[in-house]
């Protein structure tokens, strides 16, 4: 093909759409199955709609996102550093599901990197013109990238004003909040839900881009606000579950699951009130992370209690903390080899239910009756007095946390 032609049309292409016009016309010159993908690596364009047998390409729906091990794998592999070295098309393994070749180029505009363009190449021979028409591909695709980013980041910057402005304050009126909304192209609704994203590879901005851009995918109507290694997303209150299952798509398509925390404030109606729940948000994944929690998603009502216990605790010292009963107790155990402590602590954490706490200490309820009824003749403690057992329920809690 002459490279003349080859101008013409990506020329066309980009006078009559975006970024779609341009990865068809990179068909029809080349005969390839094509990608584009922004600097994150989620898919903007795929030609043709078929089925090669190869998991990056093959996709039902423009926008489907390149899974997170391709990510991973292709930065791994220094596969940046040789199209940066190559300063244009080079031929690559891009694949880690078949191997087959492909022709890859960085899209760069103005000495910044915006995405990557390539091609499966296949059982298709390589001619001589092949590698310039896909360095005139990738000047087309990198100016349709930057238009659609440019978009992009204008939207993006004014869902974090908005979120901005909400946590500080500078949002006096509904009236006022509707039209930030309609330009931040923010759903309003009648309750909301915030939720945060916290990722533990911090170090790796383009794996910080990727995930971002793909809970963006996910959530579009929403408002977005990133934090050092957090992202905040305020949203429809409704459908709490649906959401969950969504992020958590996110989370199971990485290698480690554990790099991505997900926690969810209570819902709430007064969005105007934003700041009292990312402190919500705030204090679930910091929880998370001083009790090195198992659990991936987090929501605020299951952990409320520990929240509030482990301020409790940490702000009073435990010698002024503790049911005096303790001491008396563990003084008692250890006297008489007994295990009345332990015996009391399961009780009062069973809500006083003796089927419970019996099973958990694996003992016969009789027993247990007969270990409360001698606590409370050596102690002379009103077990059941609510005062009482509130005072025993914060001296167990803070006993385990510093234990």
């Amino acid at each position: 093909m002459e490279i003349n032609e080859i101008y013409q049309k990506m020329f066309f292409a980009l006078q009559n759409g975006g970024i779609h016009e341009v990865a068809k016309a990179a068909f029809s010159i080349m005969k390839m199955p094509v990608t584009i993908a922004d600097a994150s690596y989620i898919i903007l364009a795929l030609y043709p709609k078929i089925i090669t047998g190869d998991s990056q390409w093959d996709s039902n729906e423009i926008n489907q996102q390149v899974i997170a091990e391709a990510v991973i794998a292709y930065q791994d592999d220094h596969h940046w550093d040789t199209l940066h070295s190559a300063g244009g098309a080079v031929c690559i393994d891009w694949g880690y599901y078949q191997h087959s070749p492909r022709y890859a180029a960085l899209l760069s505009r103005e000495r910044k990197t915006v995405g990557s363009i390539a091609f499966l190449i296949g059982d298709i021979p390589k001619e001589d013109w092949h590698i310039a028409a896909v360095n005139i591909i990738a000047q087309a695709a990198s100016i349709a990238i930057t238009r659609h980013c440019a978009n992009s980041d204008q939207l993006l910057t004014m869902k974090e004003a908005m979120m901005n402005a909400l946590l500080s304050k500078n949002i006096h009126s509904q009236s006022e909040f509707t039209q930030m909304a309609e330009l931040a192209d923010f759903s309003v609704h009648t309750n909301y839900i915030l939720a945060g994203v916290q990722q533990k590879i911090t170090e790796n901005k383009m794996f910080s881009n990727y995930i971002r851009t793909r809970l963006m995918n996910y959530f579009p109507h929403t408002l977005q606000l990133p934090q050092k290694n957090q992202l905040y997303l305020l949203m429809d209150g409704n459908g709490q579950k649906q959401k969950e299952k969504l992020f958590c798509s996110i989370a199971d398509s990485l290698k480690d699951i554990d790099q991505l925390i997900i926690a969810f404030s209570d819902t709430f109606t007064d969005v105007f009130h934003l700041s009292t729940y990312k402190r919500q948000i705030d204090s679930l994944l910091e929880l998370h992370e001083k009790k090195k929690l198992t659990a991936s998603v987090l929501y605020y009502q299951d952990y409320s209690v520990d929240i509030m216990m482990d301020l409790l605790t940490s702000a009073i010292p435990e010698e002024n903390l503790l049911h005096p009963v303790i001491q008396t107790l563990k003084n008692y155990d250890r006297a008489y080899n007994t295990d009345y402590l332990e015996t009391l602590k399961i009780y009062i954490y069973s809500c006083y239910s003796k089927n419970d706490a019996s099973e958990i200490l694996g003992i016969h309820r009789n027993t247990l009756n007969y270990r409360l009824e001698r606590i409370e003749e050596l102690t002379q403690l009103p077990i059941k007095n609510a005062r009482t057992a509130f005072h025993l329920l914060v001296s167990f809690y803070s006993m385990d946390n510093r234990k």
